[in-house]
């Protein structure tokens, strides 16, 4: 019965977990007592600092829409992990703050808020995601197109001052 105990809780333990509980290895009543342990030390300010790093995760102006999504989803896991009730238009609505002062999403995130706020059943996260491939594969079309123009332009004054230079 040991072993059948250990090999239940094993099968549905995340992998940082049986890794620090390999000292268990086929003994499941300690592995129950020791799992016991593990979780009445998440204490509240263990959950007081997840939920606060979901809450206060902010976007950088150099960060990616899916990045941050990405970013923001592990915050919102982890303070799930602890109890936190956080659903998805709560999400979506921190979500899209967040992302409103971006200075190269800020318009259209701003328009997506809006319509959020509007409307919320019309918004999902898988939705969303694809909208911000599409907004991250569109900076990088526009940031090559502003690359090579700002690279052409140079040289076409490196080549006009040279040609100054040569004539005086």
């Amino acid at each position: 019965i040991n072993r059948l105990i250990y090999a239940v809780c094993y099968a549905f333990l995340e992998k940082n977990v049986r890794t620090s509980t390999m000292s268990y290895k086929d003994d499941g009543i300690a592995l129950l007592k020791a799992l016991s342990t593990k979780c009445a030390s998440i204490d509240s300010q263990t959950r007081l600092r997840a939920k606060n790093a979901f809450i206060n995760c902010r976007i950088s102006q150099e960060e990616t829409a899916i990045n941050f999504l990405t970013r923001l989803e592990q915050k919102a896991n982890e303070a799930r992990n602890y109890e936190i009730n956080i659903s998805e238009k709560k999400f979506i609505y921190r979500l899209l703050d967040n992302m409103k002062h971006h200075k190269y999403y800020k318009d259209r995130i701003a328009s997506l808020l809006t319509q959020f706020e509007l409307n919320p059943s019309a918004f999902n996260q898988r939705w969303l995601e694809n909208k911000f491939y599409a907004l991250d594969e569109e900076r990088a079309v526009m940031s090559k197109y502003h690359f090579r123009n700002n690279r052409n332009t140079a040289t076409a004054r490196y080549a006009s001052q040279n040609k100054t230079q040569n004539n005086n």
